[in-house]
Formats: C-alpha cells, sequence, structure tokens
C-alpha cells in the first residue's frame, strides 16, 4: 500500500513487516512522524490481520481496558490520567486488536507515549517546556499544540482486553458510566474503526465484519459521560478504576 502526501513524501507498506520511506527533503522529522505514526502504522496492522480501532489503552490488573469516542473526547487524556494513577499504557491512538485460539481479544502494545492537547497538561501536572511538541501543524482554531506525552512503565506484550468505554464529553456537571444498549453495540464499535477503508481493501469486508463483530459479542462495552470541567480529569480516570475493579468476580 502507498502513501503518497505532497510535502511528506512517498510511503509503501508491505505485506505488513515492512515500510519503505523516500521523505521530501523539506519535510520536518515531526511531519514524517505523524505519518509514520497514524496511517502507516494502521496500514501496518491491518496487513497484519488485527483489528484496527481509534483509541488509547491502560493495563489494570493485568487487563486491557481500552476508550474509544470522537475526536477530542478525552481519551488520551484519561489514559494519560490512569497512567497517573500507575497504571502501564498500552497503547494510543492506533489500537490493534487480535483473537487468541480461544477466540479472546487481546490488545498489541504500541507506542510507549501518548499525545495530549496542551489545554489538559496543566491539569495533569506536566509543564509543556518539558515535552515535546508534535508537529507544529497539528493545531485547532483555539490555538492549542499536541505533545508527546511519554509512559514510564509502558506494556510490553499482548493483553486480553476487558471492556471497552465509548468516552462522551459531557455539557456539564454529569459522570456517569451506563452499559451500551446491545442493539447499538456493533455501530458504535464501527464508528470507532481506524479507516476502514484500509482494512476493507487489504483484507475485504467480510473479514472485517467477522472481526468487528466477534469484539461486539465477547467484551463488555460501556457509556462514559465525562464532566465538561477538565480538572475533574483525576477523577473520572479514579471512577473508571473503580469500575473495572468491581466489576471482577
Amino acid at each position: 500500500m502507498l502513501f503518497a502526501v505532497e510535502g511528506l513524501g512517498r510511503f509503501r507498506v508491505r505485506d505488513g513487516e515492512r515500510v519503505i520511506v523516500d521523505s521530501d527533503p523539506h519535510a520536518t522529522p515531526d511531519e514524517v512522524d505523524g505519518l509514520l505514526l497514524g496511517s502507516v502504522t494502521v496500514a501496518l496492522a491491518w496487513q497484519r490481520g488485527l483489528l484496527v480501532l481509534h483509541g488509547a489503552a491502560v493495563a489494570i490488573d493485568g487487563q486491557a481496558v481500552l476508550f474509544v469516542g470522537p475526536p477530542g473526547c478525552g481519551k488520551s487524556s484519561l489514559a494519560v490520567a490512569l497512567v497517573g494513577l500507575g497504571h502501564p499504557l498500552v497503547t494510543d491512538d492506533v489500537c490493534a486488536v487480535a483473537f487468541d485460539p480461544e477466540g479472546v481479544p487481546t490488545v498489541q502494545p504500541g507506542t510507549p507515549f501518548v499525545r495530549v492537547w496542551s489545554d489538559v497538561l496543566p491539569t495533569l501536572g506536566l509543564d509543556p517546556g518539558a515535552l515535546r511538541r508534535i508537529d507544529t501543524r497539528a493545531t485547532d482554531p483555539a490555538g492549542r499544540q499536541k505533545y508527546f506525552v511519554d509512559a514510564a512503565q509502558p506494556a510490553t506484550q499482548p493483553l486480553p482486553l476487558a471492556r471497552i468505554y465509548q468516552v462522551l464529553p459531557g455539557k456539564d456537571a454529569t459522570l456517569s458510566i451506563t452499559p451500551v444498549n446491545p442493539s447499538l453495540r456493533l455501530s458504535t464499535l464501527v464508528s470507532a474503526t481506524y479507516h476502514r477503508e484500509i482494512g476493507d481493501e487489504i483484507g475485504g469486508r467480510d473479514a472485517y465484519f467477522e472481526r468487528i463483530t466477534a469484539l461486539a459479542r465477547t467484551t463488555p462495552l460501556f457509556r462514559l459521560r465525562r464532566p465538561a470541567d477538565a480538572t475533574r480529569l483525576r477523577e473520572v480516570a479514579r471512577t473508571v478504576e473503580v469500575d473495572v475493579r468491581g466489576a471482577k468476580p
């Protein structure tokens, strides 16, 4: 699969194992890294026969907990908050899911860092001056920037997926966790699929729906409505921690 991006270069992904890079001489390392860590990594995962979701995952008591949701909902910020509570990061942005011989979904370890918007850093006790800023073009109308936040002890092995939270930013002080209606489970996961068009092209639609249906059938899925106040992020993280541990026998 070939990615040709004006101003960045040409990036060819082969057999889920190799990436051939012909970068534009005017492209900055951060700009090239942005594509490599995004679309190119997604294509690699699809070529390896994995199911790729757009989300962030942490390990709680040896099991992966995945956060999905619309852009800007707080997936990565919540992952950083949970890392701050001592839980290893599993992956951020690109979440590749495999199924073991018994059909149990497992999350593959990804990058050992999280991408976080600048306005959330103070809430997490982080100094932007001590962090590496991502591609300067990655801004939004509010003038925010994204930064790499390294995880102290990231996961290094695939972990069974215990549950998935669909994160929804609230407009008030509400903090709630509710099960997703069974009739909406599949559509929720389809909407969380990362570059589904790449997956369809590489593996075909039938293979994709077989995997996404298996995930919807086997993995508990909840809707996490978080408060609008970003300063309550640690409270949200602790609520998730309690919810996950309370579900165990």
